[in-house]
Order: structure tokens, then C-alpha cells, then sequence
């Protein structure tokens, strides 16, 4: 969330620290700003600012009337636009134009899913998933399943495909699973 700072209005936090700090509630304070009042602490403490435990005001317990919210201003990260979020939605972006797509984007890890998308489309990955289905008499190796509408069969690489792409199509580094198998088998390796 080091993009919190950077994308909400500063003068929006200044002013909700001073309200409160003159001794409005929170709702009061969301009132006055047009911020949903669920969101009060939440912006109050990732700007580092320090509130009353929840329900007081001076010694007294009050309660939370909730109006009809205004979300909460922020400033977009590309184009510094100010824009208005809705509600439980801390965006980074005012548009879609504005996120970045493909090489700029954070997570971008070289263009790899569409080397495995046409992998999977081609003639070749097709044959080898149904030699291993023939091979494996087209049921799952672990529980003894048959394909239905429920459970399908799964061609699954006994040896990844990103660590061992020399066998992707080795019809020997292929094993039949049903869908259930297959999920298990993949929690078990990233768990452990």
C-alpha cells in the first residue's frame, strides 16, 4: 500500500485529522468531508494519524448515524488527475488508459502467457495430451476416475513445463488426472 500517500488528496487528510482533532466524531467528520464513514480509520491510519477508540466522544458513547456517503478523493498515480473511487475501491488509476498494460505494468514477466497459449492451441501439445489419455486408458491415475461432466481429464506435466520446456511433449513426462487429482496435486507442490 506504499501507494496510498501518493494517491489520496493530501488536503482531504489534513483537513479529516484537523476536524477530528477539534473534537468531531468520525461520522461528523465523514459528514463534512464526503468520506464513507467506514473508511474513516482506515485513512486516518495509513496517513499516520491517531484516533479515539471506536464509539467515543469526551468520555461519552455515541452512536453512528451514517449518511449517504461521498467517496473518498484520490490523485492517479500516471496523469495525476484527481478522481473519485467508489466506495471500498482504493484505485491507483482514474482510467483504464491511465493503468499500465504489458511491458509497464509491475508484474509483467516477458510476454510468457502467450508463448504457452499457443503451446496449447497447437497440433503438436494436442496430440500428446491424447496419446497420454490412450496410454493411460483414459482415466485418472490416482483415484481410477473416468471423464464426466463433473470431472474432466487433465494431461498433466509430471515435470513443470517452466523448468523442463524440452519435455513439454515427451509423452513420458505426461500422466492422466481427473480435475479433483489435478488441483491436489498443484496445492501439494506449492505447499509443499
Amino acid at each position: 500500500m506504499d501507494w496510498f500517500k501518493d494517491c489520496i488528496v493530501e488536503d482531504t487528510l489534513r483537513k479529516m485529522n484537523e476536524l477530528y482533532q477539534d473534537g468531531l466524531t468520525k461520522v461528523q467528520v465523514c459528514a463534512v468531508l464526503g468520506i464513507p464513514p467506514g473508511s474513516f480509520s482506515y485513512l486516518m491510519k495509513k496517513a499516520g494519524f491517531t484516533t479515539r477508540p471506536s464509539g467515543f466522544q469526551d468520555g461519552n458513547k455515541t452512536k453512528g448515524q451514517f449518511k449517504k456517503a461521498i467517496w473518498p478523493t484520490y490523485r492517479c498515480l500516471t496523469c495525476s488527475k484527481e478522481f473519485v473511487a467508489e466506495r471500498y475501491k482504493h484505485r491507483k488509476y482514474c482510467s483504464r488508459q491511465c493503468k499500465p498494460v504489458g511491458p509497464e505494468h509491475h508484474n509483467w514477466k516477458g510476454g510468457i502467457s502467450k508463448k504457452w497459449d499457443k503451446l496449447h492451441n497447437s497440433l503438436e501439445y494436442k496430440q500428446w495430451r491424447l496419446l497420454v489419455y490412450q496410454r493411460d486408458y483414459f482415466c485418472c491415475q490416482q483415484c481410477g476416475a473416468k471423464q464426466s461432466r463433473k470431472n474432466r481429464l487433465h494431461a498433466h506435466h509430471i515435470k513443470p513445463k517452466s523448468i523442463y520446456p524440452e519435455l513439454v511433449l515427451e509423452q513420458s513426462n505426461g500422466i492422466t488426472l481427473c480435475s479433483k487429482c489435478h488441483i491436489n496435486i498443484h496445492k501439494e507442490s506449492r505447499h509443499g
